[in-house]
């Protein structure tokens, strides 16, 4: 707006020398350069705020797009053309191209999830398995929702996506250790929620160690409650 305004003042300004007194010419031109000024202080706050959003990302290693429902064309931030591997300045990319980097094994519930976030029935949040563009894999966790256009339907959508390879590593690590272990090992959150219950800890418990993550230790055993072990268990929670 302050642009447009700008060239039309320097249009009068210039066009219209004969019919303005000089006096006001002068003054004209002196607010005509203020704005300028104003303007570039502005143009210059963007560019500061756009290098520090863009090395955010790359810190967090945190890749943005902007997809537009009726074309299909998405833009990738330049974080996510380094998570993709793709070369500098292909930010343009479409729908098809970004699914291409989708792992197969993956990519039919990407797929439902992404669809679920465009219909508005969640929000698209999924952790899975991408290819670079040198064949690598790695996971991401991605997340996005519709932005609504001025006529009530959906016009683009907005996401995110987060390298979490080095974390799906440590955790597999972990899980590694777990299972080596021969005694009976649960870990719990500090919510006491099961994170995990190796196979021998289930055999003890009389339950199947997936059933059991993911739910509250003493909602499930509540007759724990009061025994000597649980306050053994709070003093190690504390």
């Amino acid at each position: 707006e302050l642009v447009r305004d700008l060239t039309t003042r320097l249009a009068v300004a210039r066009g219209g020398a004969g019919d303005v007194p000089a006096q006001g010419l002068r003054a004209e031109l002196t607010q005509v350069r203020s704005d300028l000024d104003r303007l570039r202080v502005i143009a210059g706050r963007t560019d500061a705020l756009e290098a520090r959003l863009e090395k955010a990302q790359e810190v967090a290693r945190m890749g943005f797009l902007d997809w537009d429902l009726a074309t299909d064309d998405i833009f990738l931030s330049d974080e996510m053309l380094r998570i993709f591997g793709f070369a500098a300045g292909q930010n343009q990319q479409t729908l098809a191209s970004t699914k291409a980097r989708v792992h197969p094994d993956d990519l039919e519930k990407a797929a439902a999830s992404l669809q679920r976030g465009v219909e508005g029935i969640a929000p698209h949040s999924l952790d899975h398995r991408m290819l670079r563009a040198d064949g690598t894999v790695i996971w991401v966790h991605a997340e996005g929702e519709r932005i609504e256009g001025k006529d009530g339907n959906p016009s683009r959508f907005l996401g995110t996506l987060v390298d979490i390879t080095q974390h799906k590593r440590d955790e597999e690590e972990r899980q590694q250790v777990f299972e080596r272990i021969t005694d009976g090992f649960v870990a719990l959150d500090k919510d006491w929620i099961f994170t995990y219950v190796n196979p021998k800890a289930g055999q003890l418990l009389g339950r199947q160690p997936e059933d059991l993550v993911g739910k509250h230790l003493w909602t499930e055993f509540p007759e724990g409650i009061g025994q000597p072990f649980e306050a053994a268990y709070r003093r190690a929670m504390a």
